[in-house]
């Protein structure tokens, strides 16, 4: 009903029941440890910053050198028969105090040491994440892979052992709610299991595959 109040529909809705599988990926695509990190937006904002702070760094350094201006100009004057002069104008500016120039060129060195420390930093971060969600994954695989090949079988002998010994009375109701509720855990930890490993998956390959953006 309240699923209902949020579509907005008059009718009722039905829940489809749809046997949940896990996710596949292809073999050549399949995440590994050893794949490389996507190039995602955050690493690129990181690569981006580093160098724009290696060129303001660059850039306070040539300060330091002589600047060398060339102005081309056109006038004239409010006389009669003014004419249009036109000229060149070159100079040469020196500095001659130091002391700020070289702060400013260590304060853009620390900023292009700073720059350069986070992106590597991020990047230790997103392998250190693959590998953790790698193990993860491999973890929750080999959890699906013994209920399909043991959990399951031994969930089923369990309801089924529990109902006919329940009919034939060789164990009361209490013992027979028991073993069911037994062989439901086996079958909710399977599910439990199948979603962190489609969830690990996802964030896996959000890792691992390349960047669409040019």
């Amino acid at each position: 009903q309240e699923l209902q109040q949020l579509l907005q529909v008059e009718t009722d809705v039905v829940i489809a029941e749809e046997k949940l599988l896990p996710l596949e990926a292809a073999a050549d695509t399949m995440p590994t440890a050893s794949m490389p990190i996507a190039q995602n937006l955050v690493t690129e904002y990181y690569e981006r910053a580093t160098l724009v702070a290696g060129a303001a760094s660059r850039l306070e350094q040539q300060r330091l050198l002589p600047d060398v201006h060339l102005q081309y100009f056109v006038g004239t004057n409010r006389q009669p028969e003014a004419r249009l002069y036109r000229g060149v104008q070159i100079g040469v500016a020196v500095p001659l105090w130091f002391g700020a120039q070289r702060a400013g060129i260590q304060a853009a060195a620390i900023a292009n040491d700073m720059a350069g420390r986070n992106a590597v930093n991020y990047r230790y971060l997103l392998t250190s994440q693959q590998s953790r969600l790698q193990s993860q994954l491999d973890k929750y695989r080999q959890a699906i892979i013994y209920y399909e090949n043991t959990g399951q079988r031994l969930s089923e002998e369990l309801f089924n052992t529990a109902l006919r010994s329940f009919q034939e009375g060789e164990i009361d109701f209490l013992q027979y709610v028991q073993t069911l509720d037994n062989a439901k855990a086996i079958e909710l930890d399977y599910l439990e299991n199948l979603h962190l490993y489609n969830q690990t998956l996802l964030e896996l390959q959000y890792l691992t595959l390349s960047s669409s953006l040019p």
